[in-house]
This record gives C-alpha cells, sequence and structure tokens, in this order.
C-alpha cells in the first residue's frame, strides 16, 4: 500500500493523472493514509476518479467515514484556534502559532494540512495570565509538561501551550531562543508570524527531532515539499541550516521529496530511508523510539527521566528560575502528580526502560548519522 500512497500523493501534488492496481485494497489504503495523517489528499484523488474505478462496498463506507471524523476534527480545530487568538488578543498576552497551525496555510487548501495538536509559543512570565485566558476560552483540563502544557477542550481539541520551542538543553537552543526578536508583531492584537524562513528551519528541527526519536511519516515531507516550493531568501536558509548543523539532513530530505514527488531517481541510500519513514506512522514506531531512548544506558535514562536537568525544570516551573535550591521539591512536586494525573506518560517511560535495546539503539544511531544526523543527539 505504501507505494499506492506515494503514487496518489505525487499525482496530487504535481496535478498529474495517476492508474492504482486494479486490486488496489482501499480500506487497508484508508488505513494506511490515516496513519500518516494524509486522508484529505486520498478522499481528493478517489473525487476525481471514474465511477467505475472507485471504491465500492465496505472500503467505501470506511473511507466516507474516516474522511467525515477528519473534517469534524478539523472544524472542532478551526474554531478553537480562533478562541484561543480572540482571548489571547484581548487579555494582551504575545503569542505565536507555529508547527501545523500555521504550515496549513503553504498547502493549496489549509484543509489538506491535518494536525494532531494546535501548538503555539508564549513567553514563560506570562505563565499565569496565559493559563487564566486559556480558562476562559474553554480549555479547564490543563497538564503540565516539561518543555510545553497540554490543554483540553472537548470533544476533539487539544493545545500544546510552549514555553520553549525545543527543550532545554537542545543544541537547537540557541537558534530557537531567538525566536521572538525575529518574529514579526501583526498589526492587530497580540500574535507574532515567524517569517517563512524560520518557519521551514523550524519544520526541519521538528522533523530532525521525530527522526531521533523513533522516525516520522510522509505528511513531514509532504510539508517539507510545500517548503521547497515557498518563495524565500535560500542564501539565507542555508547559511542557518549549516549553522546548526542541519544542512545534510535538509539536503537528504529534499532528495527524498524528489524521489517520491519530483523527477529525482533516487539512490540506495534514500530508498533505505524511504523504507525507514514508511515503515512507521506518523512518529515511527514505538519499538524504535524504546530502543534509541535507552541507548545511552538504562540506567542513565532512568535518571534522566525521573530527575530532569534544572533548565528543564525551569521550562516546566517557571517559579523555579533563579531558585536552584528548590529543584528537589520540584522533582518532589514532579513525581506526585505524575502518578495522579500523567500515568500514561509514566507508562510509556516504563514500557521504553523495558522494552528498549541498546544495541539496536546504537545501530539505529548509525542509520540517523547517515540520514545527515551524526551531531544531532541533545546534550
Amino acid at each position: 500500500m505504501t507505494e499506492q500512497l506515494i503514487c496518489i500523493l505525487k499525482s496530487e501534488l504535481r496535478q498529474t493523472p495517476a492508474v492504482l492496481p486494479p486490486d488496489t485494497d482501499w480500506e487497508k489504503l484508508g488505513e494506511l493514509a490515516e496513519r500518516q495523517k494524509l486522508l484529505p489528499f486520498v478522499a481528493d484523488f478517489i473525487s476525481r476518479l471514474p465511477e467505475k474505478d472507485r471504491p465500492a462496498g465496505s472500503a467505501a463506507a470506511d473511507l466516507k467515514t474516516r474522511q467525515a471524523l477528519a473534517l469534524s476534527c478539523r472544524g472542532y480545530q478551526a474554531r478553537a484556534i480562533g478562541d484561543i487568538c480572540a482571548a489571547l488578543d484581548e487579555a494582551d498576552i504575545d503569542y505565536l502559532l507555529f508547527k501545523g497551525a500555521v504550515t496549513r496555510f503553504r498547502y493549496p487548501r489549509e484543509d489538506l494540512r491535518t494536525m494532531s495538536d494546535i501548538d503555539l509559543l508564549y513567553k514563560p512570565q506570562d505563565h499565569e495570565r496565559f493559563r487564566k485566558a486559556m480558562e476562559g476560552a474553554g480549555f479547564t483540563d490543563h497538564e503540565a509538561g516539561r518543555k510545553n502544557d497540554t490543554y483540553r477542550r472537548l470533544p476533539f481539541v487539544c493545545v500544546e501551550a510552549h514555553r520553549e520551542l525545543v527543550p532545554a538543553g537542545s543544541r537547537f537552543s540557541g537558534y530557537c531562543g531567538g525566536v521572538w526578536r525575529r518574529a514579526k508583531k501583526c498589526t492587530d492584537g497580540a500574535r507574532y508570524e515567524m517569517t517563512a524562513e524560520d518557519e521551514y528551519i523550524f519544520c526541519l528541527i521538528h522533523l530532525a527531532g521525530h527522526f531521533l526519536k523513533g522516525g516520522a511519516g510522509v505528511r513531514f515531507f509532504v510539508d517539507v515539499y510545500f517548503y521547497e516550493n515557498t518563495p524565500m531568501d535560500r542564501g539565507y536558509l542555508t547559511s542557518e541550516l549549516k549553522k546548526i548543523g542541519l544542512y545534510d539532513f535538509y539536503r537528504t530530505a529534499a532528495a527524498l521529496c524528489d524521489m517520491w514527488f519530483g523527477d529525482g531517481a533516487g539512490d540506495d541510500r534514500l530508498r533505505k530511508i524511504a523504507a525507514f519513514v514508511l515503515s512507521g506512522g506518523l512518529f515511527g514506531t514505538k519499538g524504535r523510539a524504546s530502543d534509541l531512548a535507552v541507548e545511552g544506558g538504562k540506567m542513565r535514562f532512568a535518571l534522566r527521566a525521573c530527575f530532569p536537568s534544572y533548565e528543564e525544570m525551569c521550562s516546566m516551573y517557571p517559579w523555579l528560575t533563579g531558585k536552584k535550591i528548590l529543584l528537589p521539591v520540584s522533582w518532589a512536586h514532579r513525581g506526585v502528580t505524575g502518578i495522579f494525573r500523567r500515568r500514561g506518560n509514566v507508562r510509556r517511560q516504563m514500557r521504553r526502560l523495558s522494552e528498549g535495546d541498546a544495541e539496536s539503539g546504537r545501530r539505529l544511531r548509525e542509520f540517523l548519522a547517515d540520514c545527515g544526523l551524526k551531531e544531532e543527539k541533545e546534550k
């Protein structure tokens, strides 16, 4: 089914005809497209097929159900973004939308770009005011995290509210820390916007981060395709990517897009990377995530999971800044709240600890180096 999905995407992105094998299993193709969050492209492709070539029976009903649910989810997310922006503008709290909330506007139609969450950035000093504004917008279910808090509103909306673009200690912290300085403030309200170049650079940082944690799906490369076709200062882009050590990975990602969606022939290395991407879901596989997590040793992973650095804890608890003596108190508070409010995350970390294989993690790390991510391990 992976070949059929790539064929459909190339047809839709290039607006060229494509013929799928007559024995295409539409039900499995729909499941794959949903896992990769690319169902809108498949739905558009089907809508242009002659009636005799369209899926029928249970496969057609299944695809319609999946698409209807996806459309409903996008509708709730769009309304939520409007409510959040209105609440933050009224409270005069600086904020910046990023990831899918802005990448969708690089697509021919914004509904083609699905979102799992709504991601936005705000300033740490506005933490309490931000929380109250979100509660006023109906986001009363609130959970604290390392670099971002999670807010939920029924039935489908999840917001990741970040105080930092990347975790403390990341090699990209220096570049991402200047986002407010480089962003442009909108003429009305409190919203800031990244430049097209910064959007693309962060898109690549985000993609690299998922590669390093277990993999990333095809949708990330569709994002790359559209940014590659967005007018921007390519000299600046190249210069900044070289500074942060992502230029080789960028070239790999762009070459893979050209092999899949353009006219590039590819080579054995790219085909191996393509197989890596296609063998998992949108965020790779749990097994690879576990192996990479314990690559440096299970004890080291356990200690970092239980006792994050002072910088990471300051991101989670802004009140800790400048009060390092209270670090053990913040660890204890995080441990207690984790048991009662973040059980899913605790179980996930325990599973990684028990199931991860360090040797497999080391082999994966070597593969990632061949993808252009040799120097991208977090400090």
